[in-house]
């Protein structure tokens, strides 16, 4: 039986045209290899509007499922980061 892939991302900072631009990277990648789901670890105070409608609806749209998670042990997910997360398939966040 083959291993089942997943792909991983790290974001840590503001949220802008750069972010959005490498997740959608990300999810064509994912796709491309066929992973089971793309895993973003996100620590975020926040960003720019039209950079996360962008980013909510690449995963709205994504056949391969999202799962957002807010970690290490203290990150936030504030303001942009909020929708980002709650866009997602599956949110989790670090204790």
């Amino acid at each position: 039986m083959a291993a089942e892939k997943v792909c991983l991302i790290k974001i840590d900072g503001a949220i802008g045209p750069a972010t959005a631009s490498y997740i959608s990277r990300s999810l064509d990648e994912a796709r491309a290899q066929n992973a089971q789901c793309l895993i973003i670890q996100l620590n975020t105070p926040g960003g720019l509007l039209d950079s996360t409608q962008t980013i909510v609806q690449s995963f709205l749209g994504s056949p391969v499922p999202v799962v957002v998670y807010v970690a290490p042990t203290g990150a936030t997910a504030t303001s942009a980061g909020c929708f980002i997360t709650v866009a997602a398939s599956v949110a989790a966040m670090a204790p």
